[in-house]
């Protein structure tokens, strides 16, 4: 059951309509009063990321699962309001994503009700000192900054620690994270164990096989187009889970960098000798920064953008990472399997139905 401060349902969705959802913010909703019957099921809250879907659909009727963050809500410039305090004292139990994903609720590493779920044993996170940027700023000191005309920055807060949060682009690791969010709620909801250990399972089939599906769509990237461009350092555990090279475009620490026009005068040199032949942005319209960087290498930007921080609005997390696959596969000249696509977007949409 799910029961977040404008809950607007799910629904199973292609990925076709997928992209136009995301391009459209969520309507703001209240969710209706929890029967009397419901009412004294543990109150659990899932903060952000993917974990708002992934609670709720492992959840069913054992937890209220209420969300910190609306889908296409920013984790890393979200800031906690009263209410939001409110909500987390009044838990029972509280998942977080951790690995700094969201900077305001580090606050609560006292708290003894609370489970970083990216930070559990199992957990694969990328170290960002391993992935490669577009160094376009090398050997200029403070001085030479000022006074120079600059390009705009992209602020996407972007901002982390070694370690890239965004786990849950390899499904190897939700899968890892449902396990973690299971096993918590059936320490809270005991009688409703058989039903918490069904809907794991059925999840982590789904997960193994949209792992499949993934690894199948990347092998057929021709050979030499295997560089995910983005704008910040968002994918690395997509590519490290399926062997492509991660390039942050505008910068090594995620916010936006200062783009120089002597900076741009070699960068389409220096993208196209690391083998980058489009950019994929992850904001609709792509931030000015990009859009600059494209026009002066002549790199084609993706149509559709890339969704890094949780699940697009009105979608599941299966749905994002099935729109963020066919995107990148089909950006860098190979294809996905749309249909098996939808039908895993089916499957784990039906868990949730079936409670």
């Amino acid at each position: 059951m799910i029961e977040p401060r404008r809950a607007c349902p799910i629904r199973p969705a292609g990925t076709g309509a997928l992209v136009a959802l995301a391009l459209v913010l969520a309507a703001g909703c209240r969710a209706p009063q929890p029967p009397a019957a419901e009412a004294d099921a543990p109150q659990v809250v899932a903060a952000d990321g993917v974990l708002c879907d992934l609670t709720t659909t492992l959840a069913g009727s054992a937890a209220s699962v209420s969300c910190l963050l609306e889908p296409g809500d920013d984790p890393h410039s979200f800031a906690l309001t009263p209410s939001d305090r409110e909500e987390l004292e009044g838990a029972d139990h509280v998942f977080i994503n951790g690995l700094t994903l969201t900077p305001q609720l580090e606050s609560l590493r006292d708290r003894d009700n609370v489970t970083w779920t990216a930070e559990a044993p199992g957990i694969k996170p990328v170290s960002l000192k391993d992935i490669g940027h577009a160094d376009h700023h090398d050997d200029h000191d403070d001085e030479a900054h000022a006074g120079d005309d600059h390009t705009g920055h992209d602020h996407d807060g972007h901002a982390h620690g070694d370690q890239d949060p965004h786990v849950w682009h390899n499904p190897t690791n939700t899968a890892v994270m449902a396990g973690v969010i299971s096993a918590r709620l059936q320490l809270l909801a005991p009688d409703d164990t058989a039903g918490l250990d069904a809907r794991l399972q059925q999840a982590q089939v789904v997960l193994s096989d949209l792992d499949a599906w993934a690894e199948q769509a990347f092998s057929t990237l021709p050979s030499g187009s295997r560089t995910l461009a983005t704008s910040h350092r968002a994918f690395a555990s997509l590519a490290d889970r399926y062997d492509l090279q991660d390039l942050a475009v505008i910068g090594a620490h995620g916010s936006g960098d200062l783009l120089r026009p002597a900076d741009l005068a070699n960068l389409a040199e220096e993208l196209r000798s690391q083998g980058v032949t489009i950019l994929f942005p992850e904001q609709t319209p792509p931030g000015k920064a990009l859009q600059t960087i494209a026009s002066r290498t002549g790199l084609p930007l993706s149509d559709t953008a890339l969704l890094a921080d949780g699940t697009a609005p009105g979608s599941s997390l299966v749905a994002t990472f099935v729109s963020n696959v066919c995107t990148i596969a089909e950006g860098l000249g190979g294809n996905c399997d749309r249909p098996a696509g939808d039908a895993l977007i089916e499957r784990w949409q039906a868990i949730r139905t079936e409670r």
